[in-house]
């Protein structure tokens, strides 16, 4: 989904953020997450391998970091599957950023986009927000707007900040919506609140455009105070 159509962990969040290819990933973010209360490495591998979903996905993870076990892609993947053909959102999320990155499996992104949507389905706010950046960049599926923003919502209702910035744009633009700077201003502001430098940037041009907000050039500078501090250059 990146230019280059290889995708690393660390572009991950930059496919979120859609505008913003230099952010970090989110990828190694969603996995120290779920890694937060490991179990002891043996009862997990068994529980793993006797079929426990969310047992494979956590197995996953630790071969992923590295966890109480050397680090194998390979292996994350082989778990990720287990768990994702059970039904595991989460797993159907990560193994889908596996085959679009290609690590520890072949690039496929026809694969990365069917789990990037099984997984959004169940209401994987993460992936619901990449298919809205596959369907705005229109890579590797047809350029669909309206199925963009349906997808960015989805997610920003979840509170998903770059989802929300995403959608922002989208009003902002009128893209796949009708124009609306008032809506542009909501869901930047709530992407803003989250630290969402690019929101808050972008919310700060509307205070001082008097876009969908009345003209206020405090606010402007409140905001982009904030987007310098969150994200010094």
């Amino acid at each position: 989904m990146s230019d280059d159509k290889i995708l690393s962990d660390a572009e991950i969040t930059a496919l979120l953020a859609g505008l913003n290819p230099d952010v970090s990933s989110g990828d190694d973010q969603t996995e120290r997450e779920i890694n937060e209360d490991e179990h002891d490495f043996d009862a997990l591998k068994k529980a793993a391998e006797e079929g426990d979903a969310g047992a494979q996905l956590r197995l996953g993870v630790c071969y992923s970091q590295g966890e109480n076990v050397k680090q194998d892609s390979e292996q994350a993947v082989y778990w990720y599957e287990k768990a994702a053909l059970q039904g595991d959102a989460g797993a159907q999320c990560l193994l889908a950023m596996r085959y679009d990155g290609g690590d520890g499996v072949e690039r496929d992104a026809l694969k990365a986009f069917y789990w990037y949507e099984k997984s959004a389905l169940q209401g994987d706010d993460t992936a619901q927000g990449i298919l809205g950046v596959y369907y705005e960049r229109g890579e590797d599926v047809l350029q669909d707007y309206q199925k963009a923003a349906y997808w960015y919502e989805k997610a920003a209702a979840q509170e998903n900040p770059r989802s929300q910035l995403n959608l922002g744009v989208l009003y902002e633009q009128g893209n796949g919506v009708n124009q609306d700077y008032s809506k542009a201003a909501v869901w930047y502001e709530k992407a803003a609140l989250q630290d969402e430098s690019i929101a808050q940037l972008y919310l700060g041009l509307l205070y001082e455009n008097g876009n969908g907000v009345a003209k206020d050039h405090e606010q402007a500078g409140y905001w982009f105070k904030k987007a310098s501090e969150d994200h010094p250059i």
